[in-house]
């Protein structure tokens, strides 16, 4: 990947319009690069949750399936 484009606008937009508490993220890297390049746009929305799960890759083997599919559960019903 060279030439990634983020479309911050439309980020912006969907925040804007929808009643957006939580955003969840697949890794940490993912999160990263989200606050990097999301900066502005969630400091307007203070109030907005960033939630990393754990990897659901194979390869991410700190965690069994059993221990991932407990934690994603744990983390998806908190309100």
């Amino acid at each position: 990947m060279a030439n990634i484009v983020y479309n911050t606008a439309a980020v912006g937009e969907i925040l804007a319009q929808n009643p957006i508490e939580k955003i969840y993220f697949s890794s940490r890297f993912v999160e990263g690069r989200f606050k990097q390049v999301f900066k502005k746009t969630i400091t307007h929305y203070p109030g907005l949750t960033l939630v990393t799960l754990p990897s659901p890759s194979p390869r991410y083997a700190q965690m069994s399936i059993d221990q991932k599919i407990c934690r994603y559960t744990e983390l998806l019903q908190n309100p």
